[in-house]
């Protein structure tokens, strides 16, 4: 099997993976709440919940700091803001106490945009162009605290949310991200036109930091709204080895809906 083969065997698994992960997180407590659907009263549980989880959708704003970012933006028809992204999320939460939570997250991000060389055009004096993507794939582990408690048991069989609860929250874990250009390229040595696909890849540590509020929509589910700023950087590899490290923070601006079980 070939290099390129192997690359693409890699980026399946690590896809495969990622999915898998999202499928099992979000699996567990919607079995959960549906053995306690007939636990929901009217505007109240007949018990205390346990934890929560959040689907959240939003917007990424990349700090596209590096190196790497800067001579996209020099070279191609990238704009500073080239980078941002559709920004997709999940939290895993279990009560501790009655304002703090341990939970699992897991973020991802995807960007795609098409560029041609800012100055350079090929021998038939036409735009010499590629397609550049970036994703991200983030797991963490965090701690969340409520401004103010959850809930009230109004006797030993009825609970019931509050109307809204602010929170923060902080964690680490790790990032994957894939990097990638793909069409022509000019040899800036011979002045030549090529075709070729570039690519980078790999792990890193991250942390993240979060706020946001829930609104109590029922006794069972809630919207909420959160900003989140992840903040890592990693070693680039493969064809861009050369480049140092890629900046792969930003702040996240999202909306969702949670599930209480």
């Amino acid at each position: 099997m070939n290099r390129a083969s192997w690359v693409e065997l890699d980026r399946g698994v690590r896809r495969i993976f990622a999915v898998g992960s999202l499928a099992a997180l979000m699996a567990v407590p919607f079995v959960a709440a549906r053995a306690q659907l007939e636990r929901t009263g009217d505007g109240f549980l007949f018990h205390r919940p346990q934890g929560s989880l959040s689907l959240r959708a939003g917007y990424s704003r990349a700090n596209a700091s590096s190196d790497l970012f800067a001579l996209q933006e020099k070279q191609l028809t990238i704009g500073p803001r080239g980078f941002d992204a559709l920004s997709l999320g999940a939290d895993l939460r279990f009560n501790t106490t009655r304002r703090i939570d341990v939970g699992l997250s897991l973020d991802g991000t995807v960007r795609s945009h098409a560029s041609e060389y800012r100055d350079w055009l090929d021998q038939n004096n036409k735009p010499i162009e590629q397609a550049t993507s970036l994703s991200t794939v983030g797991f963490s582990a965090n701690l969340t605290y409520d401004f103010r408690d959850r809930g009230r048991a109004i006797s030993n069989f009825a609970w019931v949310p509050a109307q809204y609860v602010p929170y923060i929250g902080a964690g680490g874990g790790v990032i994957y991200y894939d990097f990638r250009q793909k069409g022509d390229f000019v040899d800036f040595t011979t002045n030549n036109v090529f075709a070729d696909e570039l690519s980078s890849s790999s792990w890193a540590a991250m942390g993240q930091v979060f706020s946001g509020v829930a609104y109590t929509m029922n006794a069972r589910y809630s919207l909420i709204s959160e900003a989140r700023y992840t903040v890592s950087s990693a070693k680039l590899k493969m064809d861009y080895r050369e480049l140092g490290r890629i900046d792969l923070s930003g702040l996240s601006l999202n909306v969702g809906t949670s599930i209480r079980f």
